[in-house]
């Protein structure tokens, strides 16, 4: 049954929301301890630590959509929960509120910054909905949001800049209207204290942000699968440079399966980068001779290709394993597609053949010879592959 389910997988991942959901009450229910003492007396606290349980438990959600992997989901978390439990700590004037959002902006992205400081923006500011400090919590949640562009930007120096810049500026402004708004309604401060103070922490946060993430990158994110997928994925990489050099046409056929099985990866929601790099050297081995799996396999070790590419060389053709994987089988069904097209162009002068029959034809046998049963492939799965593979050459 091609529609099997990893039970493993899905017990592990159970288990850690479980563990996630039980660690967010627990934290919640400490930071609303701290809250009430600030802001209240009499409040139910039990309410008020669902409420924003909630809405932290929305950020793990979030990790657990766009992250693969789990321990990464984890350390974020863990965080994102205990950042935010420290924050609480300081005094509302001088609490370094955008530090949390701004980290996982730079280690997670853009959308998970976003998604962490609406989080942590309404976990902080949900006991300020008495006028004027609502205020207030509007502007942390602003600044908050602010804040993960002068951090989810820095892919280059100058956006960088421009996003520290605008944050700044932002800032400013916010801080300067609330100063001015509710001033006539006796919430004091020192204003030049509160505005400098809040500017020393936006540059301590923007430092320490930057610092983690230029960590990340050279002592983790290099050392990631996918950092390598993406290395041995590209046109420069000696091993693609050397199926070039060998053979044009082979090495623009492999480029098409590559590409092929990337876009129909994405589609399902499997490792992109991986079926790409699978699609890129599924036919190392014909650059040397007619037992291409085996000398592929040299070749690989040689230009030190990662096992699960290495498995999808030798899954991609049946007569030699099924695909163990849905990134192996995405690679099998994009080769079928691509030879199929490749077939159907060298008779085309002898027979009046459908191009789309052909591929559906061919995509189908796999389906039904049992070429997926290992794969993982769910039949709704296989149905998303195989239009995605039609429509991509239908539109060339």
């Amino acid at each position: 049954m091609i529609d099997k389910i990893d039970l493993k997988k899905v017990a592990i991942k159970a288990g850690a929301v479980i563990y996630m959901a039980v660690l967010t009450v627990v934290a919640c229910y400490y930071i609303t301890g701290i809250l009430i003492e600030v802001f209240y007396d009499d409040i139910e606290r039990t309410a008020f630590t669902a409420f924003i349980s909630i809405a932290m438990f929305t950020a793990a959600v979030y990790l657990l959509i766009i992250e693969k992997s789990m321990i990464k989901v984890l350390c974020g978390y863990h965080f994102i929960l205990l950042g935010t439990a420290l924050v609480a700590l300081f005094d509302i004037g001088n609490m370094p509120f955008m530090l949390v959002s701004m980290i996982i902006s730079g280690v997670f992205g853009l959308s998970a910054g976003l998604v962490t400081a609406m989080c942590v923006g309404v976990t902080l500011t949900i006991g300020m909905l008495e006028f004027p400090l609502y205020i207030l919590g509007s502007v942390i949640i602003v600044i908050n949001v602010l804040s993960c562009f002068a951090t989810g930007i820095f892919d280059k120096l100058y956006k960088n800049i421009m996003g520290v810049v605008g944050f700044f500026v932002g800032e400013l402004v916010l801080l300067i209207y609330f100063k001015y708004y509710c001033s006539d309604y006796g919430f004091e401060y020192e204003e030049t204290s509160f505005i400098v103070s809040m500017m020393v922490v936006a540059v301590i946060s923007v430092v320490i942000s930057n610092v983690i993430r230029i960590i990340s990158d050279i002592f983790i994110k290099k050392r990631t699968p996918e950092f390598l997928l993406k290395k041995i994925g590209s046109e420069k990489y000696e091993a693609a440079r050397y199926i070039k050099n060998k053979s044009t046409s082979l090495y623009y056929h492999s480029i098409e399966v590559a590409e092929m099985s990337r876009l129909a990866a994405k589609r399902i929601g499997a490792n992109s980068y991986l079926a790409y790099a699978g699609g890129l050297y599924h036919d190392l081995g014909k650059t040397v001779g007619s037992e291409y799996i085996r000398e592929g396999l040299k070749l690989a070790d040689k230009y030190n290709i990662p096992r699960d590419v290495k498995s999808i060389m030798v899954e991609h053709n049946v007569k030699s394993r099924l695909p163990k994987s849905k990134e192996a089988a995405i690679v099998m069904l994009s080769d079928t597609a691509v030879s199929a097209i490749e077939y159907v162009k060298g008779t085309m002068d002898k027979k009046d053949i459908s191009e789309r029959a052909v591929m559906e034809n061919a995509l189908n046998k796999r389906l039904s010879t049992g070429a997926l049963n290992k794969s993982g492939l769910t039949i709704e799965e296989f149905n998303i592959i195989r239009d995605t593979l039609v429509g991509i050459k239908e539109n060339q």
